[in-house]
């Protein structure tokens, strides 16, 4: 049945495999990428909703005796900027082959990894 799977769906089902176990740590690489636009912003909601409620489809009164959570995950440059509580650029290095340099200060062409929450 996985074979019958789009890209997406696939991407999609691995996430909620991720979610159920409510991780207090979640790393993701460029989990918005195969989507959509409304289905991105679904992840996108997810993702925060995670992060903010401490877990997804728990007790709301409880939200404050559940340790936080934290999303680290690698986006094109413009996806999570705007909910990121922190953005990383990186460019590859000019000294080192297959080497990355952390980028300060401006928005660099590269990748871009955001943490949200933590």
């Amino acid at each position: 049945w996985v074979a019958s799977l789009t890209s997406a769906e696939k991407h999609l089902l691995s996430l909620a495999r991720a979610f159920m176990m409510n991780p207090e740590v979640l790393l993701l690489q460029r989990p918005l990428g195969v989507y959509q636009p409304e289905r991105r912003a679904m992840v996108r909601k997810l993702l925060l909703e995670h992060n903010h409620e401490r877990g997804l489809h728990l007790a709301k009164d409880k939200v404050h005796t559940r340790r936080p959570r934290t999303v680290f995950l690698t986006a094109d440059i413009g996806d999570m900027d705007r909910d990121a509580s922190m953005i990383i650029n990186m460019v590859r290095s000019q000294d080192s082959p297959g080497a990355w340099t952390v980028v300060t200060g401006s928005v660099a062409t590269g990748i871009s990894g955001a943490a949200i929450g933590g």
